[in-house]
């Protein structure tokens, strides 16, 4: 049952993200912006407008490696911590999409908010 529920989330996400990539629209995502550039290893965080419904939850990750939850839990509490990992380093002249899916209280999707960053390596 939880398999499904993935996988549907994953088409519907997928299908978003190439708007939400070409708009810069982040949604109710107001940090990092657009273009933000982070490091591997940095401790950073995502924060949400004062606007976001607090029965609300989310699960952010990069795109690129979905398997790493980064951080979640209610909308309420609206900035979420993490360590940026290594798996989101973007490639060349290129930036890593991250991906907040929000659900509501009856763990339906809500939306997909989504920001393009920059990471890069760590500093030796």
């Amino acid at each position: 049952m939880i398999f499904s529920y993935l996988k549907i989330f994953f088409i519907l996400a997928i299908a978003s993200l190439s708007v939400v990539a070409q708009d810069d629209d982040t949604g109710d995502i107001i940090y990092p912006t657009p273009k933000t550039v982070w490091r591997v290893g940095q401790h950073v965080n995502v924060t949400f407008s004062d606007e976001v419904p607090e029965k609300e939850t989310v699960s952010i990750f990069f795109s690129d490696a979905r398997q790493t939850t980064l951080g979640g839990g209610p909308l309420g509490h609206r900035v979420f911590y993490f360590t940026v990992p290594a798996a989101a380093l973007s490639g060349p002249d290129s930036t890593s999409l991250l991906l907040a899916v929000r659900r509501t209280e009856d763990r339906r999707l809500a939306s997909v908010d989504a920001v393009n960053v920059r990471v890069i390596p760590e500093i030796d």
